[in-house]
């Protein structure tokens, strides 16, 4: 599919086929164009097979511009830490000082506020840390706990194909913890949103029809406590999270009754789409002008927690997954800390398939977790859970070889520059300027947690929110496409 199509598939219906009824189905002439959804690609596997060619109108910059003309839309950017990392490679600039300017250049174009997915990845770190402890331990009661080996979450390209490829034999293993773009999309629209109007109504009185500029920085009109007032667009290393936005289990339910539910991420840019409007906007984000980074906290925060000022972080460019829940699982399982620094991780058959143990004094091993980034290692991974040979508690799982830094969606290495020497030119540069801080010591994420949740990192109410399903899709494209 070339660009230009801009979501239109053209395809040649056989004069024989005959597609099954549907509720859904379009009535499509001959030769006519079929509009493709995403949802139509969530369950395909025949003509559109990677979300790296699935452009759709309303995942494109011209969408979000047009947005952005919307005077009843208050749109909500997050960026996530690849992408950041990425543009702050692309002009030379240092990570914090990346994301001032493109907050400024955002909130020139109409943004209300800009994000950084800092929050968004804490969360979903704890959450999935906790999930794997309650499945290890086989604690009572959990309903979101995966049978062992657990597999990552956060890769959308990787869920999909596990969805649409496996099925039951791999879907109870996934962790239901939100990848941080969802779990942005969780806070925004199910839980600030409320905030933001309650915060509102109280400013004005109960007067429906007043305005208000929000301790954030946002100027936000009173407005009914509904997501449908907010359009939120996240930055993304790869087009497969325009997939995960679209996923129907990820949308708030609608306000009333016949209302349809609305999406929790209403549009994903990657960050090569975000370079290119840029430069389409003759924009060199090194002179555009710095703006404040928001945070999500309701009015009655601390001033000092309202605005960002610098950045903080977790290592590992794929999200840390498994580090994260390898140290947590060895504290709270085994009463041991793993030493700060990198892991030992072991190289096994390439560098993208790699393996770390936990061993006890005597030198046996305690847990045994891996990462697996690619499809050649996913494939190799599958065939051990199907002959039941998979020796491991958890597995950090990508599909992209090199994992998120390597997305699809990423800005393309320059001129003698090779691809690989980009990536390791990104790892080097990825924590440059970015504080590494646990989790559970953010501000941040306490108050979410205290504040907005109102329960405790996988409480019943966290589950809720910050935890999500999967299911079997079918491996032939919708019944409005039919047998072509």
């Amino acid at each position: 599919m070339q660009d230009s199509d801009m979501g239109d598939v053209q395809l040649q219906p056989r004069s024989t086929a005959q597609a099954p009824p549907s509720h859904s189905a379009q009535q499509i002439a001959p030769g006519e164009a079929i509009k493709v959804t995403l949802h139509d690609c969530l369950a395909c596997s025949g003509c559109i097979t990677s979300a790296e060619t699935v452009l759709l109108q309303h995942q494109s910059s011209d969408e979000f511009l047009a947005k952005l003309q919307d005077p009843a839309a208050t749109v909500i950017v997050s960026v996530s830490p690849q992408s950041r990392a990425a543009l702050a490679a692309f002009y030379n600039l240092p990570q914090l000082e990346t994301l001032q300017r493109l907050s400024g250049w955002l909130k020139g174009l109409g943004v209300t506020a800009v994000l950084d997915d800092t929050l968004a990845h804490d969360i979903s770190l704890l959450e999935t840390a906790a999930e794997f402890i309650s499945s290890y331990s086989s604690a009572p009661g959990m309903k979101c706990s995966a049978p062992l080996p657990m597999l990552a979450s956060a890769c959308p390209g990787w869920v999909c194909y596990a969805e649409k490829t496996h099925g039951e034999l791999v879907l109870p293993h996934i962790s239901s913890a939100k990848s941080p773009q969802a779990v942005m999309g969780t806070l925004i629209k199910r839980l600030c949103v409320q905030q933001w109007a309650e915060a509102d109504t109280a400013h004005s009185g109960g007067s429906s029809s007043s305005s208000s500029s929000s301790s954030n920085g946002s100027s936000s009109s009173s407005r009914p406590a509904t997501s449908k007032y907010v359009y939120h667009t996240s930055v993304m290393p790869c087009f497969d999270k325009k997939l995960e936005a679209s996923r129907e289990e990820l949308t708030v339910p609608g306000s009333g009754e016949g209302q349809a539910a609305e999406p929790e991420v209403d549009s994903s840019l990657t960050t090569s789409e975000v370079q290119a409007l840029l430069q389409s906007q003759g924009v060199d984000l090194r002179t555009a002008p710095l703006g404040m980074l928001d945070t999500l906290l309701p009015a009655s925060m601390p001033a000092h927690l309202q605005h960002q000022h610098e950045l903080h972080g977790s290592a590992g460019s794929s999200g840390g997954y498994l580090e994260f829940v390898l140290r947590a699982a060895a504290w709270e399982l085994f009463g041991r800390v793993v030493p700060p620094g990198p892991l030992p991780m072991k190289a096994l058959r390439n560098p993208d398939m790699q393996e770390v143990c936990l061993l006890d004094d005597d030198g046996g091993v305690l847990l045994r977790f891996a990462a697996a980034y690619g499809f050649r290692n996913i494939q190799m991974l599958m065939r051990k859970l199907k002959t039941k040979r998979c020796e491991y508690q958890y597995v950090e799982v990508m599909a992209c070889p090199s994992g998120c830094l390597n997305g699809g969606g990423q800005i393309k290495a320059g001129p003698g520059v090779s691809p690989a020497r980009l990536i390791e030119q990104l790892e080097q540069s990825y924590m440059q300027g970015v504080t590494p801080r646990h989790p559970a010591h953010s501000p941040l994420t306490s108050a979410v947690y205290t504040t907005i949740v109102g329960g405790g990192c996988f409480s019943p109410t966290a589950q809720d929110l910050f935890h999500t399903t999967y299911r079997k899709r079918e491996k032939t494209v919708t019944s409005a496409i039919g047998d072509w």
